[in-house]
């Protein structure tokens, strides 16, 4: 007669240990949160390219993408309209232009905060142009999953101007490019970023001088990013990725 009551205390007891290791010990993260993956230039579905990745070991790199479609011999417009949706607010992300090879180039960068950057790349060496500023309030919009407009008009040989949402900005002089093709570029933090819990996310599309997504990418660079410290550049920061602290500038295509 004891029987039937040792078995149903032996089966109330594996259900009480299944329910107590399932909760873990009543604490930690989800498991689907710390599984790293990337994303490069793919398509989102809505009309964009994604750059995704809450991959530790892309801590500290550049990534760009060019396109062979929207090469010009002589630049006349690029613009591009950009949403970060995630990842470190320091963080720059924009477009390259008058993209020559993975040495040559300038770069237009925003972040999260309204601040924006332009550098030229020269026989490899980085050179900030426009050094981090903090645009016009009414200009550039701030905060994650918010669109920004980004133009950058060669108005005559070697002299540009940089609008944010139609209107424009700045303006600035160089000597270096006057053509070559234009894409994006994505920067990852390597000290204020939180993978894998939040990862780098942000939304690219092209409207000219062509309109992207359009066709495969012709070219995919990696390189470590340059960081730089809240208002003033440091060390060997020439690549002003990033709002942050300073890296090594060492590049490693792929």
């Amino acid at each position: 007669m004891y029987l039937p009551k040792k078995i149903l205390m032996m089966t109330f007891c594996v259900f009480l240990a299944a329910v107590l290791t399932s909760c873990g010990g009543g604490g930690g993260s989800s498991s689907p949160a710390s599984t790293a993956q990337t994303i490069k230039w793919q398509l989102d579905g809505n009309g964009f390219v994604q750059f995704f990745t809450n991959d530790p070991q892309w801590y500290g790199y550049t990534f760009w993408n060019t396109y062979s479609q929207a090469n010009e011999p002589q630049m006349t417009t690029v613009t591009a309209s950009v949403v970060k949706q995630s990842g470190s607010p320091t963080c720059g992300y924009g477009i390259v232009f008058c993209y020559q090879d993975s040495n040559n180039f300038y770069r237009l960068l925003i972040d999260a905060n309204g601040y924006y950057c332009v550098y030229a790349k020269v026989a490899g060496v980085y050179t900030a142009i426009i050094p981090w500023t903090q645009a016009h309030t009414a200009l550039l919009n701030s905060g994650f999953g918010v669109p920004n407009e980004i133009t950058v008009t060669q108005q005559s040989p070697n002299n540009f101007s940089i609008s944010f949402n139609g209107t424009q900005e700045t303006a600035f002089s160089d000597q270096n490019f006057t053509g070559g093709t234009a894409g994006f570029c994505m920067g990852i933090s390597a000290t204020t970023e939180s993978f894998p819990t939040t990862p780098e996310d942000a939304r690219f599309r092209l409207t000219s001088p062509v309109v992207y997504p359009f066709s495969t990418a012709v070219i995919e660079g990696a390189v470590p990013t340059g960081l730089r410290i809240e208002g003033s550049l440091i060390g060997a920061d020439l690549q002003g990725i990033i709002r942050g602290q300073a890296t090594n500038d060492s590049s490693s295509d792929q």
